[in-house]
This record gives C-alpha cells, sequence and structure tokens, in this order.
C-alpha cells in the first residue's frame, strides 16, 4: 500500500501540481484521498473479516466511523459477505485509477505508469487474498486430536514411571518437569498461534497497522516536494556534496562542483 502511495505520488499528484499536465488541482487532491480510502478501507474489512475477539469491534458500520466509506457505500456492501467486502473495496480502488486514465488533460500523463499502479493494486489483492486464506484454514479435526492423544499419551506413562526413578530421588521432579511441561507448552503455544486475530496478549495489533497505514497515507497526500534550489537554496556540509567528498583526485572535484554550479544555475533559472 505504501509502494502504491508512492506511485500515485509520483505519477500522477506531482507532474499534476508541476503542471505537467493541466488539470484541477481539486481534482487531483480528491481522486489521490480517494484511492488511498479505497485501499485503507480495504485493508480495514479484510481485518474486520478475519478478527474473532470480543473487546473491539470491527465491521461496517465501525468503518463508517472511522471515515473509510460513506453512508451509501455502507449500504452497498450491506448485501455482500464479509468476505467479499474487501475485495469490493479494492476493485472501486481500481476503478479510481481508471478514472485518472480518463480524466481529460492537457499535458503528458503517461498511462504505461497508470496501469504500473492498477499492477500494484492487483498484486495487494493476491497478498491480501493470501492472508485470508491461510487464516480461514482450520486444523484438519483428526490431527488436532492426534496430537492431543500423542501428547497426554507420553506425559501420564512418563509421569507414571518418573515415580519409580531410584538413582537419584531428588531430581526425579527435574527429569519430570522439562519434558511435561515442554510438550504441554508446545501445545498451547500452537493453539495461540494457529489464530492470531484476536484480543489475546500474543495476537498480532492489526488495528494498530491499519491506523497506522492510514495516518501514513493522509500525512503523504500533503507532503511538501522536495526542497528546490530557488526556495532553499543548497548548504552542504563545508560547502561539498557528496560526490566530491568521497573523490581523491582534484580534477575530478573541480568537475564536479563547475557541474553542479551550471544545475543549480539552470534550476534557478526553471524555478524563476
Amino acid at each position: 500500500m505504501r509502494a502504491i502511495a508512492i506511485k500515485v505520488r509520483m505519477y500522477y499528484h506531482l507532474p499534476a501540481l508541476k503542471k505537467d499536465i493541466v488539470v484541477d488541482s481539486n481534482v487531483v487532491q480528491f481522486k489521490t484521498i480517494e484511492l488511498f480510502r479505497y485501499l485503507g478501507g480495504a485493508y480495514y474489512l479484510l481485518f474486520a473479516r478475519l478478527y474473532e475477539g470480543e473487546e473491539k469491534e470491527f465491521n461496517l458500520r465501525s468503518a463508517h466511523e472511522e471515515g473509510l466509506i460513506t453512508q451509501q457505500e455502507m449500504d452497498h456492501l450491506h448485501s455482500s459477505t464479509p468476505g467479499m467486502r474487501w475485495f469490493r473495496m479494492l476493485c472501486w480502488a481500481f476503478q479510481v485509477v481508471k478514472e485518472i486514465e480518463a480524466t481529460p488533460t492537457e499535458g503528458e500523463l503517461d498511462k504505461e505508469d497508470l496501469k504500473d499502479i492498477a499492477a500494484s493494486i492487483l498484486a495487494m489483492r493476491a497478498a491480501m487474498n493470501a492472508v485470508s486464506y491461510q487464516a480461514q484454514m482450520p486444523i484438519p479435526f483428526p490431527y488436532y486430536h492426534i496430537i492431543t492423544l500423542l501428547t497426554f499419551g507420553f506425559i501420564i506413562p512418563y509421569s507414571y514411571a518418573c515415580a519409580f526413578i531410584s538413582s537419584s530421588v531428588s531430581l526425579a521432579w527435574i527429569v519430570w518437569i522439562v519434558p511435561v511441561f515442554g510438550f504441554a507448552g508446545m501445545r498451547e503455544v500452537a493453539m495461540d498461534m494457529a489464530d492470531p486475530f484476536g484480543d489475546d496478549d500474543t495476537d498480532l495489533p492489526v488495528d494498530v497497522y491499519v491506523h497506522n497505514i492510514m495516518k501514513f497515507l493522509v500525512d503523504f497526500v500533503e507532503e511538501n516536494l522536495r526542497p528546490t534550489v530557488a526556495k532553499e537554496g543548497r548548504d552542504f556540509h563545508e560547502e561539498k556534496e557528496w560526490a566530491e567528498k568521497h573523490t581523491q583526485c582534484e580534477e575530478a572535484k573541480k568537475k564536479i562542483q563547475q557541474t553542479v554550479h551550471n544545475a543549480t544555475q539552470i534550476e534557478r533559472k526553471q524555478n524563476a
């Protein structure tokens, strides 16, 4: 999702702000925010599909309260199954990219770049689908009971046998406790890891992940462009940029200094 955000910024948002393409800045801002909203909403609804805890609530209504979906979209998604809701929001994100591609513009709007963004959305769908399938894959019923039977089939006879250790009675409890607690502990850990989406201390804080990515996307919309020569200037440490500091040849240093100076003057004229 962060990679898609960078591509949208570089391929669509930035060229429009630099007037490489002529389009209403409000439209550019709106399309960018809409795309990020759909991506974040898909992420949120995927977690809502997988969440099995009881302390919090993750559903369409909570997504609406978070500002990820409108009332109309909530009504539209209500008839879909939980497994389809995140998928449909990704489809809407894909649709926004196609709307950007079809937007009448004056200037160069590279269609191949937009296809790259669309391909990234499809890759995101594949990754989310893999998470969904893996999380919903239950442990086979016979397998679970065989493991339980083997664990306790070992623990009970082993505990009985440890009572007959005569060589070192004082250490018998150590001989007993390590394997027994080891086997029982591994079983409990495996049970917790089988369902990482919930309220337990060992569960993944996916709700925190969702809020972090949404904060990143919101901040990214308003991110400033890189500092330019005309506005901030260029002040390197000791007045030397990296290419000068890492060459031992004095002649090469002079060429680099001249190149940087010439390019700086050209950029100043362009920005002016």
